[in-house]
């Protein structure tokens, strides 16, 4: 058989399953492929490391081993690698996939699933099966693996490195670009190079909710007689942003809270807003935790809603003097809406005066607050002006750009009919300069400023017969009076 099968249409998301735990070898995320699709053709493999001095180089390289310009880079000999098979995981079911994604390095005989669920297990043994050291080209070929699941560990870091190239897994084959790679090729970089930032969901829909963003930092391993002399982890905000710590923000390493005496953190409202481990204290604390993963989160206000809609902010991470930045900044997205009031049958007849609120659901519900400016932090009621328009600067869109919203008209223009139902509108990513626009059209109220009287039934038809009865009791007076009066001058009987 060949060294490739090509997968079917439908696959399951196996770059998420491995993107993350592969970003230190060197490329990005790989291309999705599903169990289903796994080929059976073949029983073995192999990976080739690449290993070359850190240049701040954050191209992204090909696994397949094509198209990888690394003429300008310094190879790096005498690194020694040692791969080890997870057992336990079938790569033909979607569930190992799952387990890979989740899986942590814990020492060189066992790997973690922080994620398990009994009956699952929660931890996995590794199996050595080859320690190579690079050549002179900076190259260790492990060939002849067995199809699986393995951990690649930089075990003889180079002498004078700041830090250990991060453990990472693999898959044997790999799957890229819609097929299975048999050959395999990674390029590892030290583990200071991962730095990641994501928003977190805002606690309320309206511009003016407050944004958790966590970012993550592994603590590198460092060489022998290296010492850390500075961490600092800097967040320079986007305009758009303002720092508002909340009680949910913490600083953990793997899952712990890192003691408040190991570092200091700038105050509510500073910007860039600074981890810092420079104090004594700190670098002793980073000594003992080295190869933990630092998660920090840090709120922010969302005050404005200019440019896109789409907020981007990256953090910048200094390392005994070595600066790094993160590869994929975090996003939160945001969508600006303007209501345009105008006559039923007639865009170009606005109507002033007509006052909405905007709420999450089709029914029930509180309206949503939105900040516009200083002096309205927390405004829930939008009302169209002299041109029919009313703007609403910022509602949360999500991940996916998109929002489904409802608007209420609580106040008809004079002399138009109150809109009963609630109207869906779809909202998108977007800043205040190109809003989404939504038409509403009111109808003129029939009965202009009089009582609305019912047609049918209850007191209102009491009423009105009661009226009636009265209308034509006048009018047979009247006839009555009419021709008593011919009588009169006729002389004729006046009776009926």
């Amino acid at each position: 058989m060949s060294n490739s099968s090509k997968p079917r249409a439908w696959r399951l998301a196996l770059g998420a399953a491995v993107a993350g735990l592969l970003a230190v070898a060197g490329f990005g995320a790989p291309a999705l492929a599903a169990p289903g699709d796994f080929p059976g053709g073949f029983t073995e493999g192999s990976l080739t490391v690449h290993k070359f001095e850190e240049a701040g180089n954050t191209a992204q390289f090909r696994p397949d081993g094509t198209g990888n310009d690394t003429s300008t880079m310094t190879a790096m000999p005498g690194v020694g690698f040692t791969v080890r098979l997870v057992q336990g995981l079938d790569l033909t079911q979607s569930e190992s996939w799952d387990i890979l994604k989740r899986l942590q390095f814990t020492d060189a005989t066992t790997a973690t699933d922080p994620g398990a669920v009994a009956p699952q297990p929660s931890t996995y043994t590794l199996v050595d099966q080859a320690t190579l050291t690079t050549d002179a080209n900076g190259q260790a070929v492990f060939a002849g693996l067995p199809v699986g699941a393995y951990l690649v560990e930089e075990t003889t870091p180079p002498p004078g490195a700041l830090a250990t190239a991060a453990p990472f897994f693999i898959s044997i084959p790999f799957p890229y670009e819609n097929d299975w790679l048999q050959n395999v090729h990674v390029y590892p970089k030290n583990s200071v190079t991962q730095l990641d930032k994501v928003a977190g969901d805002p606690d309320g829909q309206g511009l003016g909710s407050k944004v958790p963003w966590t970012i993550t930092s592994k603590i590198p391993m460092l060489a022998a007689g290296e010492a850390f002399t500075n961490f600092t982890i800097s967040d320079d905000l986007d305009p758009r942003l303002t720092y508002a710590p909340a009680a949910t923000d913490s600083l953990l390493a793997d899952g712990v809270a890192v003691p408040a005496s190991a570092y200091t953190l700038s105050a509510a409202g500073s910007d860039p807003v600074v981890l810092s481990f420079t104090d004594p204290a700190g670098l002793v604390w980073l000594a003992a935790n080295q190869g933990k993963t630092l998660s920090w989160t840090l709120t922010t206000q969302v005050v404005s809603n200019d440019g896109d809609g789409s907020i981007e902010n990256n953090v910048l991470a200094t390392i005994n003097d070595n600066q790094f930045t993160t590869d994929t900044p975090g996003t939160s997205n945001w969508g600006a809406l303007q209501i345009l009031k105008h006559v039923a049958g007639d865009p170009t007849r606005t109507l002033s005066g007509a006052v909405f609120e905007v709420y999450e659901t089709e029914t029930g519900g509180t309206p949503i607050p939105v900040y516009v400016d200083a002096a309205n932090p927390a405004q829930t009621q939008f009302t169209t002006g002299a041109d029919g328009a009313v703007l609403i600067p910022g509602l949360n869109v999500g991940p996916t750009g998109s929002k489904v919203y409802y608007l209420r008209e609580v106040v008809a223009p004079a002399g138009f009919v109150l809109l009963t139902n609630r109207l869906p509108v779809t909202v998108t990513t977007s800043g205040v300069a190109t809003p989404v626009e939504f038409s509403v059209a009111n109808t003129t109220d029939e009965n202009g400023f009089l009582p609305n009287l019912p047609l049918t039934g209850g007191a209102g038809t009491v009423m009105l017969t009661v009226l009636g009865a009265g209308l034509l009791a006048a009018a047979g007076g009247a006839v009555a009076l009419r021709r008593r009066r011919i009588a009169t001058a006729t002389g004729a009987d006046a009776r009926p």
